[in-house]
């Protein structure tokens, strides 16, 4: 229950600040992105595993350097 409690309100808050950044700073119109896609998309950002991320980029032959950026 303590990981839920934890977990749920930064996945929220974290997705909506991307939901946000995504249309204000932006500036993409409901035509292209609407509200609930912008959302949608800041929960897959948010919650991307750092550690898949690494293996695609490694099974992409990706830089090195670029790598141990991310």
């Amino acid at each position: 229950m303590q990981i839920f409690v934890l977990s749920f309100p930064s996945l929220l808050i974290s997705a909506s600040l991307i939901c946000l950044g995504l249309k204000l700073l932006f500036e993409y119109s409901d035509e292209y992105y609407s509200w609930g896609f912008a959302f949608v998309f800041g929960v897959v950002v948010t919650c991307t595993d750092t550690f898949q991320v690494v293996k695609l980029l490694s099974n992409a032959e990706a830089p090195k350097r670029f790598i141990s950026l991310v």
